[in-house]
């Protein structure tokens, strides 16, 4: 069943739309992973890295501990959205961290959006925070995460524009993953297949109540 979360009703205007829309925000909260493997040894939560000053992006890491540190703020995530996006009966929106950061100066947005990051050399993304841009992310009555996408191109047939749909995906995975000179188990996403990463190992993402 669906845990009880804090909300906020943010009250912006969303620069992409004529009308302004408020923005609820729920949370803090821990993002959790538990692999799923019957054997596997995964089993714990996930922060942020501060990679260095240059840097706005911050890679995701996991770490193999009974429960997040009290009070680490890195350990804290928080679920914005408008309501008007949803699939298969779950609201769509951003997984944020930094919820008191303004993104750009005056801009009156607030928070570093989860974002996929992809290489042309594998087919595993890693996910960071404050790259720019966002990923359409959704949890389940389970409170297991989704990305959610409206095309499904193993359907596409030559000549014939695809009908778009609610695809609900559910590709977490750690993996030893390198960023900025920092290499650590992250937050990674399959994007189809076997890893071409060798240490990655497949698991569920749950948000869990602080």
């Amino acid at each position: 069943m669906r845990s009880q979360f804090s909300k906020v009703l943010l009250g912006l205007g969303l620069a992409a739309t004529a009308v302004a829309q408020n923005l609820t925000q729920e949370g803090p909260f821990a993002l959790r992973v538990k692999g799923q493997a019957r054997n596997s040894t995964i089993n714990g939560y996930l922060h942020t890295v501060d990679v260095g000053p240059i840097l706005t992006e911050k890679p995701i890491q996991y770490e193999a501990i009974s429960s997040p540190p009290a009070g680490n703020l890195t350990y804290e995530f928080y679920f914005n959205y408008t309501g008007f996006s949803e699939s298969n009966g779950n609201t769509v929106g951003l997984v944020i961290s930094d919820a008191t950061l303004e993104s750009n100066a005056g801009s009156g947005f607030y928070g570093r959006p989860m974002s996929l990051q992809f290489s042309a050399a594998s087919n595993i993304a890693y996910a960071l925070t404050g790259a720019g841009s966002a990923s359409s992310i959704g949890f389940n009555q389970e409170n297991k995460a989704f990305i959610n996408t409206y095309f499904d191109d193993s359907t596409y047939v030559p000549g014939e524009p695809p009908s778009p749909g609610d695809f609900d995906l559910y590709s977490w995975a750690i993996c030893w993953q390198f960023f900025a000179r920092v290499y650590m188990p992250s937050l990674s996403w399959v994007t189809y297949g076997p890893s071409h990463n060798p240490t990655c190992e497949r698991v569920d993402l749950i948000r869990e109540a602080l």
